[in-house]
C-alpha cells in the first residue's frame, strides 16, 4: 500500500474523482449532505481499521475495497479490478513474505457527502521467509477513493500508487 505519485497520475485521479462525484447525484440534497468533518473523521477510522489489519498480515484489509474497484497504475492505465482477485494476490504474498509496515503517515482527508479523498505517505519492507533476505523496501504516497454504501460502510472504489 505504498506509493509515490506522478502529476499526470494525480491529475487523471482528480479528474476521475470529479466525475464520480458529478455522477453520483441521484439522491436529494439532504441524501448526499453530510459534515465534512464527520465524513473526514469516520474516513480516518476505516484507514486506521485497514493499516492495522494490514500490518498484522489479516486479509480482513481487503473487506475496506469495494466488490469492484478501479486502480490507476504506475504507466497510467486504469483498470478495473476485484476484491477477490485483490485477496488471492495478498494471501499469496503473505505466504511468501514478511510485511513490516515502518511507519505510515497520518492520512489527509477530504470529504464531502458520501465519498472522501485521502492521501497518505508509509513505508514498508517484504523479507522472504525462506531466505530472509529483503526484497524492498518501499516509500510513498497511496491515494485512494472512499464511497460510503447504502449499509453505512464505507470502501475504497479507486486508488493509485507506487513504490519507490
Amino acid at each position: 500500500m505504498i506509493y509515490n505519485i506522478p502529476i499526470k497520475k494525480l491529475l487523471i485521479f482528480i479528474l476521475l474523482f470529479s466525475i464520480q462525484g458529478c455522477s453520483d447525484q441521484s439522491g436529494s440534497i439532504e441524501e448526499n449532505e453530510g459534515s465534512s468533518s464527520e465524513v473526514e473523521k469516520e474516513v480516518r477510522k476505516q484507514i486506521k481499521a485497514a493499516y492495522r489489519l494490514y500490518e498484522n498480515s489479516d486479509l480482513k484489509w481487503i473487506d475496506f475495497y469495494n466488490d469492484t474497484y478501479t486502480v490507476i497504475t504506475d504507466d497510467g492505465s486504469i483498470l478495473e479490478k476485484n476484491a477477490d482477485s485483490l485477496k488471492k494476490q495478498w494471501k499469496n504474498i503473505y505466504k511468501k513474505y514478511d510485511v513490516i509496515v515502518k511507519y505510515h503517515g497520518e492520512p489527509t482527508v477530504i470529504g464531502s457527502g458520501n465519498q472522501a479523498l485521502h492521501y497518505n505517505t508509509a513505508s514498508e519492507i517484504f523479507i522472504d521467509k525462506k531466505t530472509k533476505d529483503t526484497l524492498s523496501n518501499n516509500s510513498g504516497t497511496w491515494i485512494a477513493l472512499w464511497q460510503q454504501q447504502s449499509d453505512g460502510s464505507w470502501k475504497i472504489i479507486l486508488e493509485t500508487y507506487k513504490a519507490k
